[in-house]
């Protein structure tokens, strides 16, 4: 304190201004720092939030797809004849949707669902 009392009023008022001009400026880095985190921090959230919409979508376009194709497959009366017909016909029909559709497996169940028949995937 005694130091301060040899200061000349000049010197002392400098001294205040420089403070005041550094506090300044540290309170506005501050608040643009914290700003800027924010804004990053949204940034990524949108990203985030954009790839997992893009996912859900892909994925609900892939079981309205299947249950699609399922349903075709059900109400197709060309493919009910040919099960029908004969059932030497069924493993070649079922071969044949497989390749069409890339399926790996193709069950049939009944209305109960009980598995009919099974055509698995070939090694």
């Amino acid at each position: 304190m005694n130091m301060l009392k040899n200061l000349r009023i000049s010197t002392k008022i400098t001294a205040l201004i420089v403070a005041l001009a550094t506090g300044g400026v540290l309170a506005f880095a501050l608040f643009t720092y914290q700003v800027n985190v924010k804004a990053a921090q949204d940034k990524l959230n949108a990203s985030v939030t954009a790839v997992a919409d893009q996912q859900a979508e892909m994925l609900t376009h892939y079981f309205e797809h299947i249950s699609t194709t399922v349903k075709f497959l059900q109400g197709s009366e060309q493919l009910k004849s040919q099960i029908g017909s004969s059932p030497d016909t069924l493993k070649s029909t079922l071969g044949h949707i497989k390749e069409i559709y890339s399926f790996a497996d193709v069950y049939i169940t009944d209305k109960k669902g009980m598995l009919r028949y099974l055509r698995k995937k070939t090694v």
